[in-house]
């Protein structure tokens, strides 16, 4: 177990446990506690507070090469769940799967919120299917989309850091402005990481195949009153969410298709993506701004979480029963991890906050009538079909056994007369 420090505003980190080896690749940002730089101890309740110590001269990570002397001045790092004494609490939980350990083609999600209470998330999944060429770099072989979406989201990181305190609220035109900032920064880099790993490129082309394609999905949200504002970037099919108490599950971000086919038929269709991040194609980074009135969930994930459910309503389902089961943000996180990892059959990563509840048990409380409305008004129709089909499978499965048994018993009767003229089989 480890330590995993992610950052995207260069006055905030955030903790969070991860029970799996940190994952190596372009944009990992980590500072383990055996490296003397971190006195980390847990407290009550799952929270965490941390002190810097040491930072010394020995640490060559990007957090503490660019930040070391601002955590040197003693920056507070902010616990799981974030609160200031103007906005009230934030529950995070974020999510990083993969199908294949250390083989993984999301990139870790971004999770950051500032002092103010606002923040961002991130995700990034890479294209195994458009970008399944490997590449051998410094002794190691991972797939293009592996590489791209850890690129993708280290460049993300870079360049928001910078533009955080110029986001201007409801501004549409600086929000697209601010996107074609972030395609050409993408473009360049991948340009770059391309000429560095691909030795020998091929001549041949294809509409199939991509150089380090990977979607791409953020959700910037700021505080406005009793307001969320909140900007959409994306590229692709990863999605940008909120679920509401009263309205449910609503998509933010439209997907990226060849066909035009709405969420539920998605499912069955699979229809190729129209626009993706790459290094070979130009690409278009989407922008949108909404508004959402407080308390709400905000959250991004990639298709492997709402690709393997038979509907956008049983997604929902999903979620609210983990969350009503769940004691706290952290038992939340894992109910979420362990149905996903029984039913996705890709790699899962979600970025997920809370904003508006003065506790978790109330954010729970809240929800508990939608998935009564949830599943009385959609579900429970399509819950009894289900049941009756998978009763009726039973059945004709037995009736299948029984066709397979007794065609060999009728056989056995007939086949004596059957093969009377038949001559002996050769020894």
């Amino acid at each position: 177990m480890g330590f995993q420090m992610l950052t995207i505003l260069p006055y905030l980190v955030r903790l969070r446990i991860v029970s799996r080896p940190q994952r190596a690749g372009t944009g990992a940002i980590l500072c383990q506690p055996a490296s003397g730089h971190i006195n980390a101890f847990a407290k009550h309740a799952g929270r965490f507070l941390l002190s810097i110590s040491s930072l010394g001269p020995q640490c060559s990570c990007w957090f503490c090469a660019r930040h070391s002397g601002f955590l040197a001045k003693g920056m507070r790092i902010l616990s799981q769940r974030a609160r200031n004494h103007n906005n009230p609490l934030v529950i995070q939980v974020s999510l990083d799967i993969e199908k294949i350990p250390g083989r993984g083609e999301d990139a870790e999600p971004i999770l950051s919120i500032s002092r103010n209470g606002g923040g961002l998330l991130g995700v990034f999944d890479g294209l195994g299917g458009a970008g399944g060429v490997v590449y051998e770099h410094n002794g190691t072989v991972y797939s293009g989309a592996y590489h791209a979406s850890r690129i993708a989201r280290q460049v993300v990181l870079n360049e928001f850091s910078n533009m955080h305190d110029q986001i201007e609220t409801g501004d549409q035109e600086f929000a697209q402005q601010l996107a074609d900032s972030l395609r050409r920064a993408l473009s360049n880099e991948l340009t770059k990481k391309l000429a560095e790993i691909d030795k020998n490129p091929t001549k041949l082309k294809s509409t199939l195949i991509r150089r380090l394609p990977t979607t791409l999905t953020l959700l910037h949200f700021m505080h406005v009153k009793d307001c969320l504002h909140c900007l959409t970037i994306w590229a692709g099919d990863s999605r940008g969410y909120i679920l509401g108490p009263t309205t449910g599950l609503q998509q933010l971000t439209r997907d990226d298709l060849k066909s035009e086919v709405d969420a539920l038929d998605n499912l069955t269709d699979d229809s190729p993506l129209s626009n993706f991040v790459n290094a070979d194609v130009s690409f278009e980074l989407h922008s949108q701004f909404h508004t959402v009135t407080k308390p709400t969930v905000l959250f991004v994930a990639s298709d492997g979480c709402f690709g393997y459910l038979p509907t956008p309503m049983h997604f929902e389902r999903f979620l609210l029963k983990t969350l009503g089961e769940a004691k706290d943000e952290t038992d939340w996180q894992q109910k979420l991890t362990d149905g996903f990892s029984q039913f996705a059959g890709d790699d899962v990563s979600m970025a997920l906050v809370a904003v508006g509840w003065s506790s978790f048990n109330d954010l729970k409380k809240d929800f508990s009538d939608r998935r009564k409305v949830l599943v009385e008004r959609y579900l429970k129709k399509l819950d009894s079909i289900e049941m009756s089909i998978a009763q009726h499978k039973n059945e004709l499965e037995k009736l299948a056994d029984s066709q397979v048994r007794l065609r060999k018993q009728v056989w056995s009767q007939y086949r004596s007369n059957y093969e009377l003229y038949l001559t002996p089989p050769p020894q």
